[in-house]
Formats: structure tokens, sequence, C-alpha cells
């Protein structure tokens, strides 16, 4: 994650410097969205819930976060969120976004932030997966209505 903001662009905490200003090129936005259910049982594994293909023309960091709808959980579900860019995992911790201790009463943020160090400039692939990694469970997204989005916020 960035540590420091100056005139010079962004400082990373492995020292790296993204030294487009922003002020140098306009921000892009790419947005995917689905309001198909996608149910997971048990410890699915990663799964893709929905990709966007950009292309950077600058190099730098990438802002990416999901948005979810609410969830249906059949038992004690703990639902997870990652960001997969290039086929690098960008999400430190896989954190839980959507979590309950007994049926249909899920906690949970149900959205995810993150970012990248800097990608170079070119096509990029990305990816907001998710995964239900307790056994003997159903989570179903996008059960009860509106839609998932994934934001991919570039220079």
């Amino acid at each position: 994650m960035p540590v420091i903001l100056n005139s010079v662009g962004i400082v990373f905490n492995d020292g790296t410097t993204h030294t487009t200003h922003p002020s140098q090129t306009s921000q892009k936005s790419n947005l995917a969205s689905t309001n198909s259910d996608r149910s997971l049982s048990g410890d699915s594994g990663w799964v893709d819930h929905l990709g966007i293909s950009f292309t950077t023309t600058v190099s730098g960091p990438v802002i990416l976060w999901a948005q979810m709808s609410p969830t249906y959980e059949s038992g004690a579900v703990d639902g997870r969120g990652r960001f997969l860019v290039d086929g690098v995992a960008y999400s430190d911790t896989s954190p839980s976004i959507a979590y309950q201790f007994d049926m249909n009463k899920a906690t949970g943020s149900h959205k995810l932030w993150g970012m990248t160090g800097n990608l170079s400039a070119g096509a990029h692939t990305a990816y907001f997966q998710v995964r239900n990694v307790a056994g003997g469970t159903t989570w179903i997204l996008n059960y009860w209505s509106g839609s998932d989005y994934f934001n991919v916020m570039y220079y």
C-alpha cells in the first residue's frame, strides 16, 4: 500500500515510486457487474466472479474495488474475496466479506478494496474472485436483489 503522497508521486512500502503525477494524465475507470446468482458450497476454492480487461497508458498503481448486493448464507458461511491482476493476487489476507454464525444472519462488509504496485503500461486483466471456505455450507451471491460490481481505476 502507498505510504507517502508528494509532488513526485506515490512512494510504496517496498521503496518503488510511481512518478507520473495524476495531473499529467486523466484517470480512467472500467466497471463490470452481474445480477446472476453464483452458488459456492463447502470449500469452493477461488472462483472468478467478475473480470475486467483494461489498458493503462502509463506505468503506475491500479485501484480495485468490489461491492456486492445482499447474499444468502446457509450455515456458518465464511465468504472471502480477493483481486487477481495478471495472475497476481493483490489482497493481503483474503478477508471475510460475508460471515455468519447461523442461517440467514450474515455480517460482513460485502465489499473489498485493493491497490496494486506499479503495473507496466499496456493491456491487463483483473478479476474479483470469491471463495466459501466453510465446509458444509452454501453461499449464494446476488441471491436477494441488485447487482455485484467490480471497478478498476487506472491511468
